[in-house]
């Protein structure tokens, strides 16, 4: 295990390091993330102060709950977003390479790279729960501080595992990218905000099948001491843990269709 930390930390620095290199580039995705952020919540807070609580949700809540949700995201993308592309190197014959190294080719796909917009996701997120802390009244005690780091893990697994599970598609399929815009992403943007405000059954979706109301929505009712309404009280302590199970299950469903993986010479 301590092999692979250090191998992991070692490419993605040498990765990060070259990237670096470009001062310029770096700046301006860095600031573009910000600026995406910023207007996106300047238009949540106009509409809720026009039209009100979503649900007894106020502003402050509904910022923790996105912030919960992002900082699970951004840790998932910069560890592996990039998987969304396996689809072109499998296409292109690239992942050939990969498949001959001395490292699992799931682990060196994900450590060789690091999408530098991601730090600016991470750093965005974690201003706006500094944001929210200041707005609202939670006292973090330690079963408090435990449980918000235990379910910002499994939520991040959750994510990690949608990239993995999207991706592995890729042996199988023409196109997982649009799968990826179509479907997660659309996921994501409907999990931001307190699911309740959603039909059942698009709420069990985000739930049983892309289950990204388990990132943020469920865990966040034990931070703000809130009573979840639309599903079992049991769900706010499991969700983090299922996030780790689903994450263990992808990586085998990806190294089964891999396995499945017909290599084409020239």
């Amino acid at each position: 295990m301590k092999y692979y930390l250090n191998m992991f930390f070692t490419l993605k620095g040498a990765y990060l390091k070259g990237r670096f290199s470009f001062h310029f580039n770096f700046i301006v995705e860095i600031i573009g993330v910000f600026a995406s952020a910023g207007v996106w919540l300047a238009g949540i807070m106009f509409a809720m102060k026009k039209y009100g609580a979503i649900g007894g949700w106020e502003f402050p809540e509904i910022l923790l709950l996105i912030s919960l949700f992002y900082i699970a995201w951004a840790l998932a993308s910069i560890l592996c977003l990039h998987l969304y592309s396996l689809i072109t190197d499998v296409r292109t014959g690239n992942f050939v390479q990969y498949m001959v190294r001395p490292l699992p080719p799931l682990f060196y796909y994900i450590a060789n790279t690091l999408p530098i917009h991601t730090i600016g996701m991470l750093l965005s997120s974690i201003g706006m729960f500094i944001w929210a802390n200041t707005l609202l009244p939670i006292e973090y005690t330690w079963s408090t501080i435990f449980f918000l780091i235990y379910s910002i893990l499994g939520g991040t697994a959750i994510i990690i595992g949608t990239f993995i599970l999207n991706s592995s598609m890729a042996f199988r399929q023409v196109d997982t990218i649009m799968t990826f815009e179509n479907v997660l992403n659309v996921s994501r943007e409907m999990s931001r905000l307190p699911l309740f405000i959603y039909p059942p059954y698009l709420k069990w979706i985000l739930v049983a099948i892309v289950p990204y109301g388990l990132v943020g929505y469920i865990p966040i009712h034990f931070i703000l001491k809130k009573e979840i309404i639309d599903f079992p009280a049991f769900m706010i302590g499991l969700a983090p843990l299922i996030g780790f199970v689903y994450l263990g299950c992808t990586c085998y469903v990806w190294n089964y269709m891999m396995k499945k993986y017909d290599v084409t010479g020239s």
